[in-house]
């Protein structure tokens, strides 16, 4: 049979697929070890809470505490969100640096990310001068964000081949308290995780969270949500690691910017 440039690209894109997820595994894997120890099935693989989250050790014992059988997305505890002003806004100071290896360009596109949230919520982002919390974006291992506001230093990496459409928003999310869409309990309800195509490994990745720490704040599954991983994330074949139960949303699923529901989601756990 001739190859098309039709099929030629299907190709392409299944061995850009395969290679991606390649190197979010390698990322995980050489992450740098837990010191507390948490149980199977919490979500947590050496040092990332389903593959792109940091937590502190405060956030990990309250993850091995018991479990109930549903849950949300949303870290409910208080202490880990960033504070309001006298004008009423969420303020989440940041500082990037050109040092890091940023080129200008990168730098404004992390700007023109974060200004997506604050045009529909009440979260601003502000260049850190000497507030004492902040998050410090680095060139780091990969995409990664620590989850909630952490006190002092947090770091939120941006490294090489995160400079892509929703990335900053994504892991932004992370930053200010929320997980990913489909480790929602009710996820089997609309999409369907298929395990033989991910390695298991990483199976981790698709750990279901706790009622108890996290919720969505009134708002239904969201398979438009930014933090919803696409079809083919963790794939370890180029296969689809989730389908959606309704065919019309995979291509859906894995969005580059903020859904209707993340910016509700984001109102109502700051109150704006």
């Amino acid at each position: 049979m001739p190859v098309t440039l039709e099929l030629l690209i299907v190709i392409l894109l299944k061995m850009f697929n395969v290679v991606a997820c390649c190197i979010v595994a390698i990322s995980v894997a050489l992450a740098v070890g837990s010191p507390v120890p948490v149980p199977v099935g919490s979500g947590i693989y050496q040092n990332f809470f389903q593959g792109d989250i940091k937590l502190s050790n405060k956030q990990k014992a309250i993850l091995s505490a018991p479990k109930n059988d549903s849950s949300r997305t949303g870290w409910t505890y208080p202490s880990f969100r960033w504070q309001k002003n006298e004008l009423g806004h969420v303020i989440v100071p940041f500082n990037v640096d050109a040092r890091e290896g940023f080129t200008g360009s990168e730098i404004e596109w992390m700007n023109a990310e974060f200004r997506t949230i604050e045009a529909r919520t009440c979260i601003r982002f502000v260049q850190r001068t000497t507030q004492p919390d902040f998050v410090d974006i680095i060139n780091g291992d990969g995409c990664w964000s620590w989850l909630g506001r952490q006190g002092g230093r947090q770091e939120m990496s941006i490294g090489r081949g995160c400079v892509s459409p929703g990335i900053a928003v994504h892991e932004a999310v992370h930053a200010l308290g929320y997980d990913h869409m489909h480790n929602d309990v009710e996820r089997d309800r609309f999409v369907r995780i298929l395990w033989q195509n991910i390695d298991p490994n990483f199976h981790f990745a698709f750990d279901i969270v706790d009622p108890q720490w996290f919720s969505n704040f009134g708002t239904p599954y969201d398979l438009r949500s930014v933090v919803h991983y696409a079809r083919w994330a963790f794939s370890n074949n180029g296969l689809d690691a989730i389908q959606t139960l309704d065919s019309s949303y995979i291509d859906i699923i894995g969005q580059t910017r903020l859904s209707d529901g993340d910016v509700l989601r984001l109102n109502r756990m700051y109150e704006c």
